[in-house]
């Protein structure tokens, strides 16, 4: 007995590329490696063409089908089988620039990435596919769009909030290509509570002001006093014995400095304790503060390496008074 194999015209049923996305007919791709996909008789071999040139055989498999994979260099490419008019045409075209971010300028000069900039005014440069438009992108909120006249942009981001920014920017052609992500943090320059109500800080409270929160595990208060000035004028936050406050930033920076002004009832009384966290809440150091013969000082708070974002202030018994005031931040 002898079997026969059917019979079927061998044609191209579809592409797709290296990563299995389907390639309409007419279709483009910015990819180089192709696979095509067809059917024909079993067993029997199917001679690829491109642009009528031969450049594979593909063997039929038992269900009637068969795939081959090609290189595509940049161009038109009609592929079409033996014994079949019909073509497959695929346009291969050179992969879009992606758009860069290459400078984030403040008032003062660059801004690195992952730094901070005191200017709620900053300039971005970049570059992307000439004479296409770019959107700048916050995590996901588009802020900006900008040409990039010659393969070249820059735009003015104005009005910034005070907050950590993640830019990137996005190109509106080819694959809508992406750049890295550029961040920065837009800080306040310093705290002097000014806005604040006068009154009680209720404990365990965090009361809110424009650069910081302040949350003491007893009652504080906001007080209105410069018996102390310059290092504490006007409004101050004023800290009771035996109590602990915590000064949360809205933004971390690497330097701080404070005034401080402090009263004990006697000789022998423990100064005041400092401890500084960092963005992941993990202490960086901890330490007295030092008034030497006066009542008021500046305290200069440095992390060179990790950046700070609460400080911790702890206030012995037996202290009279204790006011914190003019946060410089740096």
């Amino acid at each position: 007995m002898h079997t026969h194999e059917t019979s079927a015209v061998p044609a191209i049923t579809g592409v797709v590329d290296s990563e299995d996305h389907p390639i309409p007919n007419n279709g483009t791709t910015e990819d180089t490696v192709l696979t095509l996909l067809g059917v024909g008789t079993v067993n029997i071999g199917v001679i690829i063409a491109d642009n009528d040139t031969p450049i594979a055989l593909a063997l039929v498999n038992e269900n009637g089908e068969w795939m081959k994979s090609v290189a595509a260099q940049e161009g038109r490419h009609s592929y079409t089988v033996r014994f079949s008019d019909d073509a497959w045409v695929v346009t291969v075209v050179m992969a879009a620039q992606a758009p860069t971010i290459i400078s984030v300028r403040d008032s003062q000069g660059e801004v690195v990435d992952g730094g901070s900039t005191f200017d709620q005014r900053v300039t971005l440069e970049g570059t992307a596919a000439a004479d296409q438009w770019v959107e700048i992108l916050d995590r996901a909120e588009i802020i900006a769009s900008v040409l990039a006249t010659g393969g070249r942009w820059a735009v003015d981001l104005p009005l910034l909030a005070f907050k950590g920014y993640s830019l990137k920017a996005r190109g509106l052609y080819g694959s809508i290509p992406e750049s890295d992500v550029r961040a920065f943090n837009v800080i306040y320059r310093g705290e002097d509570f000014e806005t604040g109500a006068l009154g009680a800080i209720p404990a365990n409270i965090a009361l809110e002001f424009p650069a910081m929160f302040v949350t003491p595990n007893k009652d504080a208060s906001l007080i209105d006093d410069s018996v102390a000035a310059p290092f504490v004028t006007g409004k101050a936050i004023s800290i009771a014995e035996d109590s602990v406050v915590r000064f949360d930033l809205k933004s971390p920076v690497n330097k701080i400095t404070f005034g401080a002004f402090a009263m004990a009832d006697g000789f022998g009384v423990e100064p005041p304790y400092l401890s500084c966290f960092d963005e992941s809440q993990a202490l960086i150091f901890e330490r007295k503060l030092y008034f030497g013969e006066d009542y008021a000082v500046w305290d200069e708070v440095v992390s060179p390496d990790r950046r700070i974002t609460s400080l911790v202030l702890t206030v012995h018994v037996r202290t009279t008074a204790f006011h914190v005031d003019n946060f410089s931040f740096f």
